[in-house]
C-alpha cells in the first residue's frame, strides 16, 4: 500500500512539473553572460500565460540609456501578435518546439529584428539570440541571457 501511495505522489508531482510552461515567469538580464554589440544596461521580460496566449512585457534601459518598453499579446502556438505598446508596427511569433520560440519585429513594413528564445530545460535561464537593427538603424546582434526570478 505504501508503495502505491509513493508512486501516486511521484506521478502527481511529475505531472505538475511537466505541465509548467518553460517561458512563463519573470526574467532579468544577466549582463555577465550576455554577448552583444547592443547589450541593454538592464532589461526585464515578464511572460504571463493568459488562456492560450502569452502577454509579454519588456522593460529596461538600452545601451545608450534610453527606456525600453514593449508589450504585446501572442498566441502560445505562434502567429501575429497584438501590440499593446512599443515602437513596432507588427510582431509575429513562431513556436519551434517546447523550449524554443522565434519572434519577428516589423516597422514601416520592414523586418527590423528577429530573435530566437530558448528556455533551458532546467527552467532557470532563457537565452535570446537576435539580429537586426537598433533604434538608430545600425546593425545589432548577439545573445542575451536572462535568469528566471525566484517565485515565477
Amino acid at each position: 500500500m505504501r508503495r502505491i501511495l509513493y508512486a501516486v505522489a511521484l506521478f502527481a508531482t511529475a505531472g505538475t512539473l511537466f505541465a509548467a510552461d518553460p517561458f512563463e515567469g519573470t526574467w532579468k538580464l544577466n549582463s555577465a553572460q550576455s554577448k552583444s554589440n547592443a547589450t541593454p544596461k538592464d532589461e526585464t521580460i515578464v511572460i504571463a500565460k493568459q488562456g492560450d496566449n502569452y502577454q509579454v512585457t519588456i522593460t529596461g534601459t538600452d545601451a545608450k540609456g534610453a527606456p525600453i518598453s514593449v508589450k504585446y499579446t501572442a498566441a502560445s502556438g505562434g502567429g501575429p501578435a497584438k501590440i499593446l505598446e512599443g515602437p513596432y508596427d507588427a510582431i509575429s511569433t513562431k513556436r519551434i518546439d517546447e523550449h524554443t520560440r522565434e519572434t519577428t519585429y516589423m516597422k514601416g513594413g520592414k523586418e527590423i529584428r528577429t530573435s530566437r528564445g530558448a528556455a533551458a530545460k532546467d527552467g532557470k535561464s532563457l537565452r535570446v539570440s537576435f539580429k537586426g537593427v537598433d533604434a538608430d538603424g545600425k546593425p545589432a546582434m548577439g545573445a542575451l541571457t536572462f535568469d528566471r526570478q525566484p517565485g515565477t
